[in-house]
């Protein structure tokens, strides 16, 4: 069945997961959410839908329907394909010039340094797990993880 679907670009693919990443959603359901947009995508693309309309939505949903699919399932194919929408407005800010070059996106990544210690590397990711989960700058992790370094020179 998945044959004659559309392949997703693979950048946009790549920042949808990202996305997903950063919204909660679980990975192991990371599937499903990209095969519910691939099928939505094809679907507009073989009847020429506009995405931007919501016609195109509420018309796929009403074909998931009618093809016995599950509320649940119909739940989920929605929430992912809001969720693209709500990538794509991001990505239209950022094209616009709102966001910082990719280039400096880049040099703002945080490495993790060199933990000799084994309880302090536990800290570490632990510390990068909960500024991943409240949504803080890498920055934020930049600055925070040189405690523990401050800490041991005392």
């Amino acid at each position: 069945m998945d044959i004659y679907v559309i392949k997703i670009p693979s950048d946009i693919d790549k920042n949808f997961k990202i996305f997903l990443l950063n919204k909660g959603v679980p990975k192991i359901s990371f599937y499903y959410y990209c095969k519910w947009l691939r099928y939505y995508l094809d679907r507009c693309k073989k009847y020429n839908f506009q995405q931007s309309d919501q016609k195109s939505v509420s018309q796929f949903i009403n074909k998931l329907q009618e093809k016995n699919q599950t509320l649940e399932q119909q739940k989920q194919a929605s929430y992912s394909i809001s969720l693209y929408y709500e990538l794509m407005r991001f990505s239209s800010i950022e094209t616009k010039g709102v966001s910082r070059k990719k280039e400096e996106i880049k040099s703002t990544k945080q490495e993790e340094p060199n933990l000799v210690h084994y309880k302090w590397k536990k800290l570490y990711i632990n510390l990068k797990e909960e500024i991943k989960i409240r949504h803080y700058s890498p920055k934020t992790l930049k600055s925070l993880s040189d405690w523990p370094f401050k800490i041991i020179s005392v």
